[in-house]
């Protein structure tokens, strides 16, 4: 008490005793007395009170199910029944005793004893019943840091439904506005998505994602029925059907397959313009005079669709107004292949987009700079014999005895590649030589052999 005076001799009774699930930092303060008067001023001691983690703590809880679906379990049904003085989450639970006239089983697979559930877990875990009548299994749970010190029950109790002599639900099938992408391929980028099919008018039918039911409805009186499923995971689900008619359940039916994928695929890669479309003196520098029929192939996904598009705004999206190929298929192999029909002159930037079987898009391609040059250059000049091979009487008749090795000299513009040829009857045969106009604008070719007689020597130079 306050004020109370403590002899020094009982000092080693004193204790402190802090609040039930309290911690931090607490003080007193005291005075000495020397048998004849108390010190001037008080002391005062602190005391620091470390926390210490509690064991939680868990009850029991029933569910009621019948022996024709799997009972499935929620973490809530967990969580709802665990308690922590400290505020700790439910961190996973351990099954210490298993239910008899069936099996536990986590996302298809049976539960052994002492086998451990993580929380998220929990709404994976389901009973599946091989006869009717109340049974259970115990669990601990687990803080984080400790175990609860006693087992807590989950009871089950089965009612049992008689098979029906009425077959199972037909016709399974993913509403066709929900099926994205490839249309019936089962396919979908959606994980909300309704099933339909077709029973018995009035059964309940009841649709179950592996062991884990995922709805019901009422067959209408056209002998159809639809549920909404929502939730489901990336990857593939076989859906089934059962159908209860006057009381008796139906076996399942059979399985529809569903493949949820909402992951983009990434986008194409390697566009080049075909060969045979690159014209000019290389064909690899998608430089060309073609503007119709332009072939552009690169891969991606295997079973995707290609978007091919001239992206003159720049912006990775195909807008009115710009070149397309549409509806391009990528092969087994990731090759793919598109035709653009025209293409007018100047500089492309040529991007794919590529859309999976579930409809998600890629981003666009790096873009392919296709240049489109239907502008030819001007002819070449100043076309001459060198006087070196000019024999005769002058030097500048292009009046000559050699007949081999003559070299033509001339004028064009820098960097573009020189063709020489002989003009018969008012038309060019084969290129007699080739040449690199050179950086000041001025080439030189030689003629390997020439007949004695006149000819006519014509030069074209070429800008691809």
């Amino acid at each position: 008490m306050l004020n109370q005076e403590i002899v020094a001799s009982n000092l080693g009774n004193l204790s402190y005793s802090p609040t039930t699930n309290w911690n931090g930092s607490d003080s007193f303060g005291w005075n000495g007395y020397d048998g004849t008067v108390y010190a001037s001023s008080a002391a005062t001691v602190t005391l620091a009170v470390n926390p210490v983690n509690d064991a939680p703590t868990v009850t029991g809880f029933s569910k009621s199910g019948r022996s024709d679906a799997p009972v499935s379990f929620t973490a809530s049904d967990f969580t709802s029944q665990f308690s922590d003085v400290d505020g700790d989450n439910l961190n996973r639970i351990r099954i210490t005793s298993l239910p008899s006239n069936g099996s536990l089983q986590l996302s298809g697979s049976v539960v052994n004893l002492k086998q451990e559930i993580t929380a998220a877990n929990l709404g994976n875990l389901a009973f599946v019943s091989t006869a009717g009548g109340t049974t259970g299994f115990q669990w601990l749970a687990f803080d984080g840091q400790a175990w609860s010190g006693s087992a807590a029950t989950a009871e089950l109790d089965i009612t049992i439904i008689e098979p029906s002599e009425t077959g199972a639900p037909t016709g399974l099938a993913l509403l066709a506005s929900d099926d994205s992408g490839v249309a019936g391929d089962g396919i979908t980028n959606k994980t909300a998505v309704t099933v339909t099919g077709a029973g018995e008018v009035g059964a309940v039918v009841t649709l179950l994602d592996g062991s884990a039911t995922k709805g019901a409805a009422t067959v209408g009186a056209a002998g159809n029925w639809s549920v909404k499923v929502s939730g489901l995971s990336q990857g593939l689900h076989a859906l089934t059907a059962t159908q209860l008619v006057a009381g008796k359940s139906s076996g399942a039916s059979e399985p529809l397959e569903v493949s949820i994928d909402t992951t983009a695929p990434a986008a194409t890669t390697a566009l080049d313009l075909a060969d045979e479309d690159d014209w000019g003196f290389s064909t690899t520098d998608n430089i060309t005079a073609a503007t119709e029929n332009l072939t552009i192939s690169g891969k991606g996904e295997a079973g995707a669709t290609v978007a091919l598009f001239a992206d003159k705004n720049k912006n990775g999206r195909w807008d009115k107004g710009e070149f397309s190929a549409v509806g391009i298929s990528v092969d087994d192999e990731g090759n793919w292949s598109g035709v653009f029909e025209t293409l007018t002159g100047g500089t492309h930037a040529v991007v794919a987009v590529q859309t999976d079987r579930a409809g998600n898009a890629s981003k666009a391609s790096t873009a392919l700079s296709v240049v489109v040059d239907v502008t030819p250059p001007t002819a070449p000049t100043k076309l001459d014999l060198i006087a070196a091979d000019d024999t005769g009487a002058s030097s500048s008749d292009n009046v000559t005895g050699v007949t081999e090795n003559l070299t033509i000299t001339g004028a064009g513009e820098k960097g573009l590649q020189l063709l020489l040829f002989e003009e018969t009857e008012g038309a060019l045969g084969e290129a007699l030589a080739t040449a690199t106009i050179s950086s000041k604008g001025t080439w030189s070719v030689d003629i390997a052999a020439l007949e004695l007689g006149d000819h006519v020597i014509k030069a074209k130079q070429m800008d691809l």
